[in-house]
């Protein structure tokens, strides 16, 4: 069974009992709990993408690395056209630019949870005056306890390097280790609707 399948799956009976006591077994079964002192690099990287769980700001965060073939412009596009995200992300449900310019977004977005969908305005800053472009974003409201992250996207020889981190907390009880080991099972699809683009 494939993760996008299981994904649907755990969406589908999450919000039950069964549907918990399935999302423990998955997650240990994939991935374990292990949290990684140090992050993945273009050099470290063993196949197309990878994905793990360290510490971020005296938290847990789940981080996706990958590789592209194609320029640093060329995801940073993707990374910076959010209203295109319920289109090529399935677990963004809609996704509304409030205010954007070249230094700052402000973004209201509702994403797929169980047992019910998240809503939350988010405050991105951007940083693009060098050759790496980071958009780092932070929880202004919404009902998750805690939610920041980045999107890095790195020149390399041969086109570029992304790193993904997502550091979220329900703040009820499922515990955070759990929730980052489920959000594993999603990192690929970033990696998937980015190549899609690509392909266009």
């Amino acid at each position: 069974m494939n993760r996008k399948r299981i994904r649907k799956i755990v969406l589908a009976v999450g919000g039950t009992g069964l549907g918990l006591f399935l999302l423990i077994l998955l997650c240990l079964y994939f991935y374990g709990t292990a949290v990684s002192s140090e992050g993945i690099t273009p050099d470290t990287l063993e196949g197309r993408w990878g994905t793990r769980i360290v510490e971020r700001h005296d938290r847990l965060a789940v981080q996706l690395y990958s590789r592209f073939d194609q320029p640093v412009d060329v995801v940073w596009q993707f990374v910076r056209n959010y209203e295109e995200y319920p289109e090529r992300l399935d677990y963004v449900v809609s996704a509304e630019v409030i205010k954007q310019n070249a230094d700052e977004s402000t973004l209201k977005l509702v994403t797929k949870s169980f047992p019910t969908n998240v809503s939350e305005k988010l405050s991105m800053r951007y940083e693009t005056g060098g050759a790496v472009k980071r958009a780092t974003w932070s929880q202004i409201e919404g009902n998750l306890a805690h939610n920041d992250g980045e999107w890095e996207v790195t020149p390399t020889p041969n086109g570029c390097f992304l790193k993904y981190t997502l550091c979220v907390s329900y703040g009820g009880p499922v515990p955070d280790w759990l929730l980052h080991a489920l959000l594993r099972l999603y990192a690929p699809e970033i990696v998937e609707a980015i190549d899609r683009v690509v392909e266009r």
